[in-house]
């Protein structure tokens, strides 16, 4: 690793790198500032799903951080069989 970079929003990534699918789903994950917004982790209780279902039993949100990481390859040996 040469760079590792930590940020709020996703100005980091090069959105024309990435495709129609990849880009519609980080805007779900984003404000209108390209900030982004908190995760809902639930917690669960899972059921036998015969006399007992799934439950949530508790919920709370967290922040969400974009980790950016830069690698250098150096020194690739690719051998054939």
């Amino acid at each position: 690793m040469t760079k590792v970079q930590v940020s709020d929003k996703i100005d980091l990534l090069d959105l024309s790198l990435m495709d129609a699918d990849f880009r519609e789903e980080l805007q779900k994950e984003v404000n209108q500032a390209g900030e982004l917004l908190p995760a809902k982790i639930n917690y669960m209780k899972y059921g036998n799903g015969i006399d007992t279902l799934n439950e949530v039993v508790d919920s709370r949100e967290v922040p969400q951080k974009l980790v950016y990481v830069t690698v250098e390859c150096v020194g690739i040996i690719i051998l054939r069989i």
